[in-house]
C-alpha cells in the first residue's frame, strides 16, 4: 500500500474533489462515500467545510485547516473488498498513525506529540475512476480534534510511511519496495522479450514494441536529438533503464550488445565465457601468464591484491567490454560506473563509449602486460599503466583509469550541428 498525506488550506475545493462534485471528475458515479466521523450521515462537502471552519475558528493563524490523505493498496489486495473492508482499512491506518510520538533522542522531550485523527471530524471516499484502474481512498481530516487539540502536521509523510508499513505487515501485504521489485522484474522480462524478437536492432522499434505492451516510454535526448537514456511508465509507476535487469545491459548504449548476446547460440555463449576464463597452471604458456599474475609480479612489494572481476557481486554492475573484436563480461564496482557516468559525458563527447570501454578494460585488468592492446589509437608499454596502489579504493582508481583513457585516446568533442 502507498499512503500519502499533506496539510492544506484549499479545503472546500478538495472536499468537492473527494466527493465527486468537482467538475474535474468525469465519472462521479465511480466515487463512493465510505465513512465519516462527527458528521451527519448525509453530509455535503459544503457542510463539512463549514464544520471545519467552526472547529478551527479560534486559531486565526492556522492556515492549513485540513489534513489530506490518500491510501492506495495494490489492486489484487482489494478485489473482494466490501464497503466495510475499506472502512476497516482506513481505521487500521488511523490507529497506526495516531500511535506515533516524536521525541528528542538526547533529552527524551516530546517534540511532536501524538495525533488524534480517530477523535477528529473526517470524511472518507472510495475512488474507482483512476486511469490505472486501482481503487483508492481519499480522506479529509480536520486539523483540530473534538477536544480542541491540534493534530500535528510535522513529518506527516514519515508518519504516513510508518503507519502504511504497519498495516502492510499486519495484513501480510507486500511493502511498496517489494511490489516495485516485482514490477521491475516484469518490465525487465518484457524488455528482454522485445529484444529477442527483433530480427535487426532498432532503437525506435524497441520503444514501439514496449508501447504495444502497455508501457509509456520517456526518452532523454541531448540538444542534438540523440537519445542517451529512457524510462518506462506503467500506471503511476516509472522505472529507469538503469533499474532494469542485472547491471546496465538495458541502457541505451548497451542495448545493441545485449541484443547480439541474446541471439547467440548456447555454444557461442559458452565460447565467449571460456574466452576470458583464466588458464590453468598446466596449460598456461610461460610467455602468456594470466594478467592477474603479470600484475602481481610487476607490483611485487606494493601490496597489490588480485581482484576477480568475473565474479558477480551485490555491489557490482555487469559491464560488456570490447577488445580486438571480442566481447568480455566483467562485473565492475558500481562506484566505478558512477565515476565514468560523470567523467564521460555523452552530451560533450562523441567517443564516450570508446573512452568508457578503455577505462573499464584497464580497471578490470583486461589491458596490461608487456604491451597495451590498441583499442582506438592508443597504445604503449605496461610501464605507464595505472597499476593500482596498495590501499587505493575503487573511486580513486576509477578516476585514474578514466584519466588514462582520455590521455591515450583523447576526447572527440560532440559536434553542435545535426547529429544523425
Amino acid at each position: 500500500m502507498i499512503a500519502k498525506g499533506k496539510a492544506i488550506s484549499h479545503g472546500s475545493n478538495m472536499l468537492r474533489y473527494n466527493s465527486g462534485e468537482s467538475e474535474s471528475k468525469a465519472h462521479p458515479e465511480l466515487i463512493h462515500g465510505i465513512t465519516s466521523n462527527f458528521m451527519p450521515q448525509d453530509f455535503t462537502p459544503d457542510m463539512m467545510w463549514d464544520l471545519v471552519k467552526m472547529r478551527t475558528a479560534h486559531l486565526r493563524l492556522m492556515k492549513n485547516t485540513l489534513l489530506r490523505f490518500e491510501l492506495s493498496p495494490e489492486k489484487e489486495n482489494t478485489e473482494d473488498f466490501t464497503k466495510e473492508d475499506w472502512k476497516k482499512l482506513w481505521e487500521d491506518f488511523v490507529e497506526e498513525f495516531d500511535k506515533q510520538e516524536w521525541k528528542d533522542p538526547e533529552t527524551d522531550k516530546v517534540l511532536y506529540p501524538k495525533t488524534n485523527l480517530a477523535g477528529s471530524l473526517y470524511g472518507v471516499w472510495l475512488h474507482e475512476d483512476s486511469k490505472s484502474g486501482i481503487p483508492h481512498l481519499h480522506a479529509a481530516v480536520c486539523r483540530v480534534d473534538e477536544n480542541g487539540k491540534t493534530n500535528e502536521d510535522h513529518h506527516i509523510m514519515k508518519r504516513c510511511r510508518w503507519a502504511q508499513l504497519q498495516v502492510d505487515r499486519k495484513r501480510g501485504w507486500k511493502t511498496p519496495e517489494e511490489v516495485r521489485a516485482t514490477y521491475i522484474k516484469e518490465a525487465t522480462n518484457d524488455c528482454i522479450a522485445v529484444l529477442k524478437n527483433m530480427e535487426r536492432f532498432s532503437l525506435s522499434e524497441y520503444f514501439k514494441a514496449l508501447v504495444k505492451k502497455g508501457y509509456t516510454v520517456y526518452v532523454r535526448p541531448d540538444t542534438n536529438g540523440v537519445i542517451h537514456g529512457y524510462s518506462l511508465g506503467m500506471g503511476n509507476a516509472s522505472y529507469k533503464a538503469s533499474e532494469l535487469g542485472k547491471g546496465r545491459h538495458l541502457l541505451v548504449k548497451n542495448l545493441e550488445n545485449t541484443w547480439r548476446y541474446l541471439r547467440m547460440t548456447d555454444e557461442e555463449k559458452q565460447q565467449l565465457a571460456n574466452s576470458y576464463k583464466p588458464k590453468s597452471k598446466n596449460n598456461a604458456s610461460p610467455t602468456h601468464k594470466p594478467l592477474a599474475q603479470q600484475q602481481a609480479a610487476k607490483t611485487q612489494g606494493t601490496g597489490k591484491s588480485n581482484i576477480d572481476y568475473t565474479k558477480e557481486a551485490a555491489d557490482r554492475v555487469l559491464t560488456l567490454i570490447n577488445l580486438d573484436g571480442k566481447e568480455y563480461e566483467r562485473y565492475v564496482p558500481k562506484v566505478a560506473c558512477d565515476v565514468w557516468d560523470e567523467v564521460f559525458n555523452p552530451a560533450q563527447m562523441d567517443n564516450e563509449v570508446e573512452l568508457r570501454n578503455y577505462a573499464a578494460a584497464v580497471f578490470t585488468m583486461l589491458l596490461g602486460g608487456e604491451k597495451v592492446v590498441d583499442v582506438g589509437g592508443g597504445g604503449g608499454t605496461s610501464n605507464d599503466m595505472p597499476w593500482r596502489d596498495k590501499d587505493e579504493d575503487d573511486y580513486k582508481f576509477a578516476h585514474r583509469c578514466a584519466n588514462y583513457a582520455i590521455n591515450k585516446i583523447g576526447i572527440k568533442p560532440r559536434s553542435r550541428g545535426f547529429h544523425r
